[in-house]
């Protein structure tokens, strides 16, 4: 499946923060809409980073509640990997396992379209893999029946 695809069946909107929010906002947006990271965006709309989960926890654990301090600039990443709706789901799992990445941002030129988390990785997987087992049941069963 393309992404696409993947996106035009899961509906969700697209989550984005500013340079100058705060730590605390970023926590409450990350919990309030179930999301695991969000891009970064400059006044312009275009990604400049993305902050996570693991980047607020990571500068929490280094910081202490110095991190309540900071702002999505201070946290972000600033070198994202991302990827196309062209690319497959398969070839975003591939970067996630490769890179340890749990998050890949969808960009359409400069247009965010979306974020492909793991679970979404995961579970595209799974429904291909529980495919693939109804086609090779049917299989035995119109085999066993000649």
């Amino acid at each position: 499946m393309n992404i696409q695809k993947y996106l035009e069946l899961n509906e969700r909107d697209v989550v984005t923060c500013c340079p100058e929010d705060s730590v605390q906002k970023i926590a409450s947006m990350l919990g309030g809409k179930n999301a695991c990271a969000l891009p970064v965006c400059d006044t312009e709309g275009r990604m400049i980073g993305i902050v996570s989960e693991r980047d607020v926890v990571r500068t929490l654990g280094e910081k202490g509640g110095d991190t309540l301090e900071l702002c999505a600039r201070d946290l972000m990443t600033t070198s994202v990997t991302t990827c196309s709706p062209e690319d497959s789901m398969n070839r975003v799992r591939q970067i996630m396992y490769s890179k340890g990445f749990r998050n890949v941002p969808v960009l359409d030129g400069d247009t965010i379209l979306g974020v492909i988390g793991s679970r979404d990785a995961l579970k595209t997987r799974l429904e291909e893999k529980e495919l693939e087992v109804n086609v090779l049941k049917d299989i035995v069963i119109t085999t066993r029946g000649n």
